[in-house]
C-alpha cells in the first residue's frame, strides 16, 4: 500500500496521537500515585509526632512542677514504654547531645537504631533525607520549655516502599496501556480504513472516467450521512450532469452537423442540376440562383447562432453602450427589408436612450421576428414593440398565430429543439440565442402562448433618459 495513502496516514497519526496521549497518561499516574504515597506517609508521621506529643505533655503534666529537661526525658522513657514502636517508622528524640530511639524501630532501619545513625533533619517539618538504608521521609518539630528549645523530636519512615510500590503500580499501567495501544490501534485503523473505503473507490472511479469515458459508473455510497458519505452522493452526481453534458454534446455536434449540412447539400444539388442541364436557360438560372442564395442565407443566419451560443459564456459576448431606441427600431425596420419580412409591423418607439448591446438585440429580435414568421400561416400579423417602464426596457414580439406546440412549449428555450411536425428549415437555434443573449444583459424572456398567438417579451434593465 502506497505510504502517503490516506488509508495508511491517518490509521498511523491516529496511533500516534493515541500513543502520545497514553504516554502522558502513564507519566501523569506515576507522578500521581508518588504524591500520594508520599502523602500517605507523611500523615502517619504526622499521626505519630502528634501522638508524642500529647503523650509527653500528660506525661509532664502529671509529674507536676515545671517542665524541665529531666521531666521531659521521664516523659519520653514512658511514652517509649507504652509505644515500643512501629514497622512503618521510628522515632527518635534529641535531649541536649543524648539521643533517644524507639526500642522496637522497623527491621530496615534496626542497624541504624542501634548505631544511632538516623539522619539529624535540617530544618523543622517534612523532608527527604538521604542515609544508608535509602531514602528516608523525615517529620521534625522543636522541643521547647519556657519558651527555649530544648531538644527536637523526629519521625522518619523508609520512602522506598513508595517507590517500589509506584513502579510496580506503573508497570502495571504500562502493561495496561500498551495492551490497550494495541486493541485501540487495531480498532482505529480498521475504522479509518472502512470509512475511508468509498474515497478509494472514488478515485478509482474518477480515474477511470477522468478521460469522459465511462461516465456511465457511479460510486457505491454509504448508508452513513457522514461527510464520505455526502462526497460520494455529490460526486455520483457530477458523474451524472458530465453524462448527460456527454449525451447533450454529442446530440448537439450531431444536430449541428445535420444542420450544417442540409443548406450545403440542397445548395449543392441545385448547382449540380444546373450544371447538368446547361445554363442557356435564364430562367433556370435565375431560380436556381434564388434558390443557392435563400440556402445560403439560411447558412449564415446558422453560423451566425452557434458563434453566439458558443460566446455566450464569455465575458465580452454583449458589450453594452448608450443607444437610442428609436434609433435601434430604425436600424431593425432596415435589417427586416433585407430579409424581406415586410409583414413584420413596428410600433413607435418611444425617444429614449437605453443602455445594451445594439449588435446582440437585433439579433435576438431578428430570431424572433423569422420564427414567428416561418412558424406561422402565411397572413399572420407580427408585431415588435419597444417601450420603457419602471426602469425596465421591454421588447416584445407578438404573432396571431395558432401559438407553439404544447409539446415543446416548456423548452423551446433550448437548442434544437423542434415541434414533430415542423416542416419548415428552421433551425431550432433562434429563441437559444435569445435566451442567451437576454441573459448576459441580466434580463428574463417571457413568453405567453395559446391557440390566440404568441408573445415573447424581452425584460432587460435599461438606464432611460428623456
Amino acid at each position: 500500500m502506497n505510504r502517503h495513502s490516506l488509508a495508511v496516514r491517518l490509521p498511523a497519526l491516529a496511533a500516534l496521537v493515541l500513543a502520545l496521549s497514553l504516554g502522558l497518561s502513564l507519566l501523569l499516574s506515576y507522578q500521581l500515585l508518588a504524591a500520594t504515597g508520599e502523602r500517605d506517609l507523611d500523615q502517619a508521621l504526622g499521626r505519630e509526632l502528634a501522638r508524642f506529643t500529647r503523650a509527653v505533655q500528660t506525661s509532664t503534666a502529671e509529674q507536676g512542677g515545671a517542665a524541665t529537661a529531666p521531666v521531659v526525658a521521664r516523659a519520653v522513657s514512658d511514652y517509649y514504654v507504652l509505644n515500643p514502636g512501629n514497622p512503618t517508622y521510628l522515632t527518635v528524640v534529641r535531649l541536649g547531645t543524648g539521643v533517644v530511639v524507639s526500642p522496637s524501630p522497623p527491621a530496615e532501619l534496626a542497624d541504624l537504631s542501634v548505631r544511632l545513625a538516623i539522619p539529624a533533619p535540617t530544618r523543622d517539618g517534612s523532608e527527604t533525607l538521604p542515609s544508608e538504608a535509602g531514602p528516608l521521609r523525615s517529620l521534625s518539630t522543636a522541643i521547647v520549655v519556657d519558651g527555649a528549645p530544648i531538644g527536637q523530636v523526629q519521625v522518619v519512615g523508609r520512602a522506598q516502599p513508595i517507590s517500589d510500590a509506584t513502579a510496580s503500580s506503573f508497570a502495571r499501567l504500562a502493561v495496561l496501556a500498551g495492551s490497550s495501544l494495541l486493541l485501540g490501534g487495531a480498532a482505529v485503523a480498521f475504522a479509518l480504513v472502512r470509512a475511508l473505503r468509498p474515497l478509494r473507490d472514488l478515485a478509482a472511479t474518477a480515474q477511470r472516467t477522468g478521460r469522459l469515458e465511462h461516465l456511465g459508473e457511479r460510486v457505491p455510497e454509504p448508508a452513513r450521512p457522514d461527510e464520505v458519505g455526502r462526497l460520494a452522493g455529490e460526486f455520483n452526481h457530477m458523474l451524472g450532469r458530465l453524462e448527460d453534458s456527454a449525451h447533450q454534446r454529442t446530440a448537439f455536434l450531431a444536430a449541428i452537423s445535420h444542420e450544417l449540412r442540409t443548406p450545403v447539400t440542397v445548395a449543392r444539388g441545385h448547382l449540380e442540376t444546373l450544371e447538368r442541364r446547361g445554363a442557356d436557360d435564364p430562367d433556370r438560372v435565375r431560380a436556381t440562383t434564388r434558390l443557392v442564395r435563400e440556402e445560403l442565407t439560411h447558412l449564415g443566419r446558422l453560423v451566425d447562432d452557434l458563434l453566439a451560443l458558443a460566446r455566450a459564456p464569455l465575458d465580452d459576448f454583449v458589450v453594452p453602450r448608450e443607444v437610442r431606441l428609436d434609433r435601434l427600431v430604425a436600424d431593425l425596420e432596415l435589417r427586416l427589408e433585407g430579409l424581406d419580412l415586410r409583414q413584420v409591423e413596428t410600433l413607435p418607439p418611444p425617444e429614449v436612450t437605453v443602455a445594451l448591446d445594439p449588435a446582440r438585440i437585433q439579433q435576438a429580435l431578428l430570431n424572433l421576428a423569422v420564427n414567428a414568421t416561418v412558424h406561422t400561416p402565411p397572413g399572420t400579423r407580427v408585431i415588435v414593440e419597444a417601450r420603457v417602464t419602471d426602469g425596465r426596457l421591454r421588447l416584445t414580439v407578438a404573432d396571431d398565430g395558432p401559438g407553439i406546440d404544447p409539446a415543446v412549449r416548456d423548452r423551446v428555450l433550448e437548442p434544437f429543439v423542434r415541434s414533430a411536425g415542423d416542416r419548415h428549415d428552421s433551425s431550432g437555434l433562434g429563441l437559444a440565442v435569445v435566451d442567451a443573449v437576454v441573459r448576459a444583459h441580466g434580463g428574463v424572456v417571457g413568453i405567453e402562448t395559446g391557440a390566440g398567438g404568441t408573445t415573447v417579451t424581452l425584460d432587460l434593465p435599461a438606464r432611460a433618459e428623456s
